[in-house]
């Protein structure tokens, strides 16, 4: 069995991180759990509003002058104009998708397919989301992915960019030196290749979950060493310790476990 945690104040006692609110919790105070388009109540739009370019240029101050966090991005010649989908590696919290936006012009707008339950923390949060667009949130739990495809499809109809980031957790606790890499652009026929003759399967068979296999594997393999060339340039030299990682980590989040450390 394990051993108790010793009561707080004790000699060796840690004061617990406060659980995360599960999204049953969450849902059930709210009268409606929309997603997606439906939540948003508007077609996603492409171009930058004036306060999303006001926000844009605080966030960035207040990111890289307050907390002085290091972006280093290189490829921007490989974006497209729009109307394209960004597939982002790796997911470690809540300062992904700036990093992201760092590495993307505020023309076409970006939106992200992310968390209703770690964004819609407080009304000014979710008020704050719809108003300045961006983001297309998820309930997880919910049924079919449906309506999900059908955000992507009206964001990239309208010429702007959908993100979408694999990883949907906070893997560990992020340093102050980050790195990007707009990678050339592909597409499923080509990650398919070799031995692909073009045919889709029936949707939600057996043979089309392979598919989406095959193409999350070869896309991993291409992703693979342009993440293990940037790890080296995230690491924060030995003099400058992550005196306010934990504190960074859950800035913008609830408290909760991590995955790795």
């Amino acid at each position: 069995m394990p051993e108790p945690e010793p009561p707080a104040g004790t000699p060796g006692s840690r004061r617990l991180p406060r659980p995360r609110v599960a999204v049953e919790q969450l849902r059930d105070r709210r009268r409606r759990a929309d997603e997606g388009l439906a939540w948003l109540g508007r077609r996603p739009e492409a171009r930058a509003s004036p306060l999303y370019r006001v926000v844009r240029l605080l966030v960035r101050s207040v990111l890289f002058g307050v907390f002085r966090f290091r972006v280093a991005t290189s490829g921007q010649e490989h974006l497209p104009d729009g109307g394209y989908l960004v597939v982002a590696a790796a997911h470690r919290g809540w300062m992904d998708p700036f990093v992201v936006l760092h590495a993307l012009p505020p023309e076409p707008r970006a939106w992200f397919l992310g968390s209703a339950a770690s964004t819609f923390t407080s009304p000014w949060r979710e008020w704050l989301a719809r108003r300045l667009g961006g983001l297309l949130p998820v309930w997880r739990g919910g049924l079919g992915v449906e309506q999900h495809v059908g955000s992507a499809r009206a964001v990239l109809a309208g010429g702007g960019v959908f993100v979408q980031m694999p990883e949907g957790t906070v893997s560990g606790p992020p340093g102050k030196r980050m790195a990007s890499r707009v990678l050339p652009a592909t597409s499923v026929g080509e990650l398919l290749e070799p031995g692909w003759d073009g045919r889709l399967p029936a949707e939600g068979s057996r043979e089309e979950l392979a598919l989406a296999r095959r193409v999350s594997d070869a896309l991993a393999e291409r992703l693979g060493p342009a993440v293990e060339s940037l790890h080296p340039s995230t690491l924060d030299p030995p003099r400058h310790p992550r005196r306010l990682a934990g504190w960074l980590t859950w800035l913008l989040l609830g408290r909760g476990p991590l995955d790795r450390t």
